[in-house]
């Protein structure tokens, strides 16, 4: 979920670094000073949830409604202005700050039944087991995009796994057209590129196809795209402890499937081998530290899970033997 706090005083919510750290793996947020500063920004329609704090909250919420009829707004309650329920019409919850951690995530999860029934532009891209475009995360219902051609398909998520970089011609040449002629090549190429360009405007995806030269880019300010997501909060945590336990078991929960499992690209088989290697480490070490605090069924149900995406993993099997053994059963 992509949320804004617009707010002159961010200390409303204490913790609020942590909290961009500690959840990023669902929620991105945003700060803006006051309203009108909100509105100037040039993505203002792809915000979920919009905290609203400061004086004249009212006038505030008006003006967004103006330019956003179906925004879902919150109010922040602080001495600035206290405002009573009663007063603002068009909001989904007023709060009372200053708001702690698991107070300001409580509230994001309480908002999200509203937020999916009111989505905004927003759009999420999942990479794990298919490719698959959302409003948020944890929506059921995806974007339906048609692809003119496969290729084009394919092209896309291969740029996507290299997304700010720039990819040459000839690279492209080698995975997508080899052995066709230079000619040949610079017309499917262009076509195809021409294909990807539409699409992603036609759905208001933000992503965009940059070329200079002989190569190409697909260009990513500020999209969420999972496996991303995933691999950079994990590389932020090296071993899993008291500390970090429900943090990483979130972010693993990304991991639905193998990258681009189903559409099953020779293109992204390095990345997703990578990413395996990576999930399964994890994976691992949540295992043993159920293990070491004595939780054998727990750490039984996690490689069960582990099983379900990977059921021809040995070091997985070899676990799970090992763990029913532990509480004197035997694993059919």
């Amino acid at each position: 979920m992509r949320i804004v706090i617009v707010t002159e005083n961010i200390r409303v919510i204490p913790e609020f670094n942590q909290v961009v750290q500690d959840y990023a793996h669902l929620y991105t947020f945003h700060l803006a000073t006051n309203v009108d500063d909100f509105l100037k920004r040039e993505d203002m329609n792809r915000f979920d949830l919009i905290f609203l704090e400061g004086k004249n909250k009212a006038a505030g919420v008006e003006k967004i409604k103006e330019k956003l009829p179906q925004a879902n707004i919150i109010l922040l309650n602080s001495g600035a202005e206290k405002i009573e329920e009663a007063n603002v019409s068009n909001v989904i919850d007023i709060v009372d700050v200053p708001l702690a951690q698991a107070d300001l995530i409580k509230v994001c999860q309480e908002a999200e039944y509203t937020v999916q029934n009111y989505p905004s532009e927003n759009i999420v891209i999942t990479g794990f087991n298919s490719l698959v475009f959302k409003r948020m995360i944890n929506s059921k219902i995806p974007i339906d995009i048609n692809w003119r051609t496969t290729r084009a398909k394919e092209l896309f998520c291969h740029l996507l796994l290299n997304s700010n970089e720039y990819e040459s011609k000839k690279r492209i040449q080698e995975l997508f057209w080899d052995g066709f002629s230079e000619k040949k090549v610079t017309q499917q190429l262009y076509s195809t590129v021409y294909e990807i360009r539409k699409t992603l405007e036609k759905h208001k995806i933000p992503l965009e196809i940059v070329n200079s030269a002989d190569k190409y880019m697909l260009k990513n300010v500020n999209a969420w795209i999972d496996f991303e997501v995933f691999e950079d909060q994990l590389s932020q945590i090296d071993e899993v402890d008291d500390s970090n336990i429900d943090r990483v078991k979130n972010i693993l929960e990304l991991y639905t499937g193998h990258l681009f499992e189903e559409e099953n690209y020779s293109s992204a088989r390095t990345k997703q081998e990578k990413l395996r290697f990576t999930w399964i480490i994890y994976m691992d070490q949540v295992s043993n530290y159920y293990v070491e605090k004595g939780k054998i069924n727990e750490a039984i149900m996690h490689n069960l899970k582990m099983l379900e995406i990977s059921p021809n993993n040995k070091i997985i099997k070899n676990n799970l033997d090992e763990l029913y053994e532990e509480i004197g059963e035997k694993r059919i």
